[in-house]
């Protein structure tokens, strides 16, 4: 690679056209026992909530959803926790699923996780007295 006066590499115009294939990237270390099958069918797919990231949504109301299809919908030794962690991503769409996958954190216990999305999406407007 060549250098420029300044010492910084020199890109030329055609490096600027392809994509970067750098970002970061939220991991989720879920532990599953050995012999857990975690094996999730289209129909626990389709029971999940859904979640934008819009103002008129209710983040709490989401968590309180994805606990009640993951906890009717126990996997053999795969705890409910686990399974939220896992699902969770699956749950997000457009303006959520951005700020998720541009998060760049490891996640070890579905608390972190649910912290980390209430931190972003409760507002204290929402609050009612």
């Amino acid at each position: 690679m060549a250098l420029n006066d300044e010492g910084n590499v020199r890109r030329r115009l055609s490096d600027y056209a392809r994509p970067v294939l750098q970002r970061p990237v939220t991991r989720i270390h879920a532990p599953l026992a050995r012999n857990a099958n975690f094996r999730i069918d289209s129909h626990v797919m389709s029971m999940l909530p859904i979640f934008h990231g819009k103002p008129s949504e209710d983040p709490y109301r989401h968590v309180d959803e994805l606990s009640q299809v993951c906890e009717i919908n126990q996997i053999h030794n795969v705890s409910a926790d686990v399974m939220k962690m896992k699902l969770f991503p699956a749950t997000l769409r457009d303006r959520a699923k951005d700020w998720f996958l541009k998060l760049g954190k490891e996640f070890t216990s579905w608390t972190e996780m649910e912290e980390e999305f209430l931190r972003k999406y409760y507002s204290v407007g929402k609050t009612t007295c």
